[in-house]
């Protein structure tokens, strides 16, 4: 895994891959900063250490949890593709932009992507979570 590049994820298997993620990783989370596209100031910054982070899919939407309390909510008005992760010093970062926001969840280690695919055009390769 070269550590300087982004890995992207197909959009059609977020879920999937963000349920792995946290399922598998989810321990080594240390803290989630959402916002807002041009805005210095984040909406949501969580240090999550002792706390479980959950997104989880709904009828109109994407829900973050920490603990058991909600932060924050994605509408998916403008939601164009999936996660991306990329990995520095040993730690890795998932983010993705959605609805204008800014979303990032950093990781105390390096989580191991395998290839999935090419796109339809062959110039994007997708990734998936091991």
């Amino acid at each position: 895994m070269d550590k300087s590049i982004e890995y992207q994820m197909s959009k059609r298997l977020d879920c999937r891959n963000l349920k792995k993620c946290l399922e598998q990783y989810g321990k080594s989370v240390e803290k989630i900063i959402i916002k807002a596209v041009n805005m210095s100031t984040p909406k949501v910054e969580e240090n999550l250490e002792g706390k479980t982070l959950e997104i989880e899919r709904y009828n109109s939407g994407i829900r973050v949890m920490a603990g058991n309390s909600e932060i924050f909510q994605f509408l998916l008005k403008k939601y164009l593709r999936g996660f991306s992760i990329k990995h520095e010093d040993g730690k890795s970062v998932l983010y993705n932009c959605i609805d204008n926001h800014n979303i990032e969840v950093y990781f105390k280690v390096d989580i191991p992507v395998e290839f999935y695919k090419w796109n339809k055009n062959n110039t994007q390769k997708y990734w998936n979570i091991v």
